[in-house]
């Protein structure tokens, strides 16, 4: 059976598990207060019926940052003249 459980913890903050029989399929983040953590089940309720599927295959390589990154060169700085090297020209 599916069920949404609310847990609190010991610094008194409130999370959320959905549940499958007893194993625990996710859970939220924790909360200072109850209804704030009813209220994200709500929310996931009403958000899962609209929800869509994304399937994504992580044994396809993407392109890494480093990788991704074009090899455009940075202007040289320029150095600061001295009053010196001012003084001469």
């Amino acid at each position: 059976m599916y069920k949404f459980k609310i847990i609190k913890n010991k610094k008194g903050e409130f999370r959320a598990q959905f549940c499958y029989n007893k194993e625990v399929i996710f859970w939220t983040e924790s909360y200072t207060k109850k209804p704030s953590c009813k209220n994200a089940i709500e929310k996931l309720i009403k958000q899962a019926a609209t929800a869509t599927i994304e399937e994504v295959d992580e044994s396809v390589k993407t392109p890494t940052k480093a990788s991704t990154k074009t090899a455009a060169k940075k202007p040289a700085a320029k150095k600061a003249s001295t009053k010196k090297a001012d003084a001469k020209a």
